[in-house]
């Protein structure tokens, strides 16, 4: 793996997909990661599935849960 030095230290902030710091304990940010694993607790559901129409319909759930943590990660906090 390759190995990212941003050179910026760990002040504990980080950017959000605006480029907007926030603290890296902020709601935003929390939000995000619950549902991003969520997201990928349901890939490993999907992955043991055998039939097709209940592995479709998961992969739909997704693809909305993605689409969600990117809008929720682009929104400007106080």
């Amino acid at each position: 793996m390759i190995k990212i030095y941003t050179k910026t230290g760990d002040t504990g902030e980080t950017s959000l997909l605006g480029g907007q710091r926030v603290t890296k304990d902020c709601i935003t940010l929390q939000v995000v990661g619950e549902i991003d694993e969520l997201n990928s607790k349901m890939g490993e559901v999907v992955a043991h599935l055998w039939e097709e129409e209940p592995a479709t319909f998961l992969k739909k759930i997704q693809q909305d849960l993605f689409k969600t943590g990117a809008e929720i990660a682009s929104l400007q906090t106080e």
